[in-house]
């Protein structure tokens, strides 16, 4: 009986989010398992729970210091939208809070120039 729990346990953690990658501080770009190639930015809590910011299917970011800049394309497929996080040490409970987006890409370069972020903070990240 013991065995079925233990195979259970496993798929059970088999079936959790894949594979993390380390964007900036507590931000994280996480393979979604239950979308194909499906990405997503998520907030490492204290706890080391994860929780998302933006959904599937993000394609590229950038960072500097005191912002990351994030695309997706939408769950239609049929268009890209921006996103800007402002990094602040303080936000721990409500990550999303730092958020602003979704952008069109004109309204993204316009918040851009808004915000003061670096001419140099390009989207370095890829992945299809």
């Amino acid at each position: 009986m013991w065995k079925i729990y233990v195979v259970g346990f496993l798929f059970f953690c088999s079936c959790s989010q894949l594979d993390r990658e380390k964007i900036k501080d507590k931000y994280y770009v996480t393979k979604v398992d239950h979308v194909d190639d499906a990405l997503d930015l998520s907030f490492m809590l204290d706890n080391g729970n994860f929780v998302g910011v933006i959904e599937p299917k993000v394609v590229s970011i950038g960072y500097d210091e005191d912002f990351i800049i994030v695309a997706r394309v939408n769950s239609g497929g049929d268009r890209r939208e921006y996103y800007i996080i402002e990094l602040e040490p303080s936000v721990v409970r409500f990550p999303d809070e730092n958020k602003l987006g979704p952008f069109s890409l004109e309204e993204f370069n316009s918040k851009r120039v808004e915000l003061g972020l670096s001419e140099k903070l390009d989207f370095s990240l890829y992945w299809d």
